[in-house]
């Protein structure tokens, strides 16, 4: 079994969440974010896991961000 460092227990939020990881993090394990996401789920927040690729931690914003924006940008279109 994986263990999870309970960020994402009893977390609720309002709003849909997008978890970004990469398999190789040695500083943030992949797992918290399955589990985060598992957690979610259950809880019916919406929420989706997106894989960077194979990239350490400092990689991994670099990988991120734009994604985010992205869709930062897509939820202010839609909200007009």
């Amino acid at each position: 079994m994986e263990s999870s460092d309970g960020t994402c227990s009893g977390w609720r939020p309002g709003v849909p969440v997008r978890l970004f990881a990469s398999r190789v993090d040695r500083e943030v394990a992949v797992a918290n974010s399955r589990h985060c996401l598992r957690d979610l789920r259950a809880s019916g927040v919406g929420a989706s896991l997106t894989y960077l690729g194979d990239v350490d931690h400092m990689t991994s914003p670099r990988r991120s961000l734009p994604k985010v924006f992205d869709w930062f940008t897509s939820l202010r279109g839609a909200g007009r």
